[in-house]
């Protein structure tokens, strides 16, 4: 008779895939390719799962979904509320290419408690790449644009500045450290200059699981 060994679950953070839609089709992702819904989480099922996961121990929450964007869900900063007002909660955070949300929306940000980190994945450096990353078009640059230069006017001076993360996947011929050439590089700088954060290139990438070919990224550089 074998002896069998389990792995105690340390219930310390829960994560909630409140959003399986995305609002980009970026190249080297798998979202264009997936089969699984494409649909958000309601209030109610948010709510009981959260009670259900707090009943258990589970103390904070990541919200980024695995191939989707949480601001998809029209009542994402709803659920950010919820979670906010819970005393059982410690803390959320989550990831968003930060270009669906409305400036008023943006502005709510920084009022949130618990927030532990709002991470934004930047895709493309200018415009040119970041169509050629994501697929998207160039209504969605601009937003992104917009939104960067609105969350330049909201951090500032809160505890959101030091909520922040970013990080850039874009061309290898991108070197943040050269003068800004874009209006996203701008913003971003901008917003590194008044938080201090900063915001590595990411160079690596993977296949998943054989889901994304070569071919799917070729010309990407």
């Amino acid at each position: 008779m074998h002896a069998m060994n389990y792995v105690p679950d340390p219930r310390w953070k829960l994560y909630i895939e409140t959003s399986g839609a995305c609002n980009l089709s970026c190249r080297f992702c798998a979202y264009s390719k997936k089969t699984l819904g494409r649909v958000v989480m309601s209030s109610a099922t948010f709510r009981k799962v959260v009670d259900q996961a707090t009943a258990m121990g589970f103390r904070e929450f990541g919200l980024t979904p695995l191939t989707g964007e949480p601001f998809m869900d029209p009542g994402f900063l709803a659920k950010l509320h919820l979670l906010d007002e819970n005393p059982a909660v410690r803390g959320y955070h989550f990831y968003s290419n930060f270009i669906v949300p409305g400036t008023e929306h943006i502005a709510s940000l920084a009022a949130l408690q618990k927030l532990q980190y709002m991470h934004i994945s930047l895709y493309g450096h200018n415009r040119e790449s970041f169509q050629l990353v994501t697929r998207s078009s160039p209504n969605a640059y601009a937003r992104l644009v917009r939104n960067l230069r609105a969350l330049d006017g909201v951090a500032a001076g809160t505890p959101l500045a030091s909520r922040l993360r970013m990080s850039w996947r874009t061309t290898r011929d991108f070197d943040p450290a050269e003068p800004p050439r874009s209006e996203l590089h701008a913003a971003v700088v901008g917003l590194q200059r008044k938080t201090g954060i900063d915001v590595p290139v990411t160079l690596t990438y993977n296949n998943w699981g054989g889901a994304i070919s070569a071919a799917d990224v070729q010309g990407m550089n």
